[in-house]
């Protein structure tokens, strides 16, 4: 949605008020950023409402599924993955596909056997990010499960009994955020209880146990009695396929290698700018034919 958006919309200040709208886990504050958006910009206002917010913005996500992702990385990921099996036939690409998912999930369940946590380390290490901020919040008690955190300048309401409070951080992504770390500390009960099981080890390796099962080569298979699968006839396009994606301006290039965009290109024959020596149109004497 984004890429669509700042072809009408350019700017660093249209990109800032939208990611800040997207991001918020609150209602409320979704709210004020979009009134913010209406105010700097009435008609970017209304291109984003046509869109369900449920698709682009935190504060409508399901807490259902226990993720506050925004982006689709895990796609980009899998696409990088199998790029070098894009260009083999229909049956070598899956079975390119198929031998490094056999690996893959191997080396997925057998290192999460060796891991000693109870809760997975990229989460682990989030929790303790938290741990570390909770040091700022103050608790005042309600009842034994219901806590009023103070923040700096701002209070939250932290429900440990429904493992949720207003900025709907833990809600999103089963993991309790500062504010719901500083009521468990208070509580005096394991901030690891109250961690989401979809993060944990017996889930992870419950995800990863069923194995991909090894194929002999088609010279093993049975013959059966149904007739064989003629290939499709090909149409091969004009022009050179295209394997790697177009990449958004914004996104990171690699550093080591010298970028020539923006550059102009210089003739080294008559050094006039805008073509080069195969396009030359002066002849090597000087003179233009």
């Amino acid at each position: 949605m984004y890429e669509n958006y700042k072809k009408v919309f350019r700017g660093g200040e249209y990109k800032k008020k939208l990611w800040l709208a997207a991001s918020t886990g609150s209602l409320r504050s979704w709210q004020r950023h979009m009134e913010a958006i209406k105010n700097f910009d009435e008609a970017a206002h209304t291109w984003l409402l046509q869109y369900d917010p449920r698709t682009w913005s935190r504060a409508h996500f399901s807490t259902h599924t226990q993720s506050d992702a925004l982006q689709n990385n895990i796609c980009e990921y899998f696409n990088s993955y199998i790029l070098r099996a894009r260009d083999l036939p229909i049956l070598s690409m899956f079975e390119w596909i198929r031998k490094r998912l056999i690996k893959r999930f191997h080396v997925k369940y057998t290192g999460m056997l060796k891991y000693k946590g109870a809760i997975c380390s990229n989460k682990q290490d989030l929790l303790e990010k938290y741990k570390y901020e909770s040091r700022n919040c103050f608790c005042t008690p309600a009842d034994d499960k219901l806590y009023e955190v103070e923040y700096f300048d701002r209070s939250y309401v932290v429900n440990l009994n429904e493992r949720s409070y207003t900025c709907r951080v833990w809600d999103l992504n089963g993991i309790p955020c500062k504010h719901g770390v500083s009521a468990i500390y208070a509580n005096r009960e394991k901030l690891e209880e109250y961690v989401s099981p979809y993060y944990s080890k017996d889930t992870y390796l419950a995800v990863y146990n069923h194995m991909i099962h090894p194929v002999p080569s088609k010279e093993e298979w049975e013959t059966t009695i149904y007739p064989n699968i003629k290939a499709p006839i090909p149409r091969k396009p004009a022009g050179r396929p295209q394997k790697k994606r177009i990449r958004a301006l914004e996104e990171t290039r690699n550093p080591y290698k010298v970028s020539r965009s923006g550059k102009q290109v210089v003739c080294g024959n008559c050094k006039h700018v805008g073509h080069n020596v195969r396009g030359c149109k002066t002849s090597l004497t000087g003179e233009t034919p």
